[in-house]
Parts: structure tokens; C-alpha cells; sequence
């Protein structure tokens, strides 16, 4: 049963699912989960990146003009993927449960090989937690369509409405 699966990987005696973030693959033996190196490799760029002040567009803008391979089936790093990353704990080692998207119990530590150490990755957490986007609308703008990142010519410009209260 899972609840069973979930007891057993939780004292670091058995794997509860195949599934693992992308920079790792189950161990041959089915027993855990080894590092595939040149997307840990990868991973921690990206923290250093964060480290060192770059904002997530920036790291994605990077990682797209030296044409660093993706992984899943993306043609090309986006920023989201990149704010996923830096904000989960999987990259210290450890596994929430969940059961509809929801969680269920305490993480498990140690399920997943540490890439971060966690000193590192809550310093990267307080810098990034004073940088806040604000909120997408749905508002039509008239450039929409028409201008284009100079970085990155093949994606468009994204438009936000920045002052809500006076309608622009």
C-alpha cells in the first residue's frame, strides 16, 4: 500500500515512486536515485546564477543564448521552469508526498541525491523573496503581437498591467 511505501522510504528503506525531478533516474538496482551529471551540472549553474544576483529571465536568457540542452520536451528554458527549481526543496535531497497535489505528511530527507547544500539554498530563498513579480492581467495591450525580446527574438514581449488602481 502507499501509506506502507511511504513509512518505509521515510526510514531510508525503500523507494515510494520511479518518478524524480529530471536531473536524476532511478539507480539500475531500483534502489534510489543517481545524479545524471551534466544536468546536475546544470541545476547548479543555475543556483550560482542565483547566487550571484541574476533573476530568473536572465538565468533563462543564459542558459537560451548558449543553447544549453533542456530536458522533458521544452525547445527551450523558460523562466517559470527555472523559479520551480530554485524554490524546490528537492535539490537538498528531499521528497514531499502528495495525493491530488496536495501534501501528505513531513518531507522525507535524504530520498533524492543533494545537489545544494541548505545553507545555500535558504540564502538564495531570503535574496529572492525581495524580488516580487507582480500579477499578470488580462488586459489587452496594443503592442502585444508586435514587439519581441532582443535577447531572444523568437519570443515575444510580455505586457503587465504595473498600476491596477489607475488602470494602466
Amino acid at each position: 500500500s502507499w501509506a506502507n511505501k511511504r513509512k518505509l522510504a521515510a526510514e531510508g528503506k525503500g523507494q515510494f515512486t520511479k518518478k524524480c525531478p529530471l536531473w536524476l533516474r532511478p539507480k539500475a538496482s531500483g534502489e534510489g536515485f543517481e545524479v545524471i551529471p551534466e544536468r546536475g551540472r546544470i541545476v547548479k549553474r543555475i543556483f550560482k546564477l542565483s547566487k550571484e544576483g541574476k533573476g530568473k529571465r536572465e538565468i533563462m536568457r543564459t542558459l537560451n543564448l548558449e543553447k544549453v540542452p533542456v530536458w522533458g520536451r521544452a525547445r527551450w528554458w523558460h523562466e517559470n521552469y527555472i523559479f520551480l527549481m530554485l524554490r524546490s526543496r528537492t535539490v537538498l535531497g528531499e521528497m514531499q508526498p502528495t495525493h491530488k497535489r496536495k501534501p501528505i505528511g513531513q518531507p522525507i530527507k535524504n530520498y533524492y541525491p543533494a545537489l545544494i547544500d541548505e545553507a545555500a539554498w535558504l540564502a538564495i530563498q531570503q535574496k529572492r523573496g525581495k524580488h516580487k513579480a507582480g500579477p499578470a492581467t488580462g488586459v489587452n495591450n496594443l503592442f502585444s503581437g508586435l514587439l519581441f525580446d532582443g535577447y531572444q527574438p523568437e519570443h515575444p514581449m510580455l505586457f503587465i498591467n504595473t498600476n491596477c488602481k489607475k488602470g494602466y
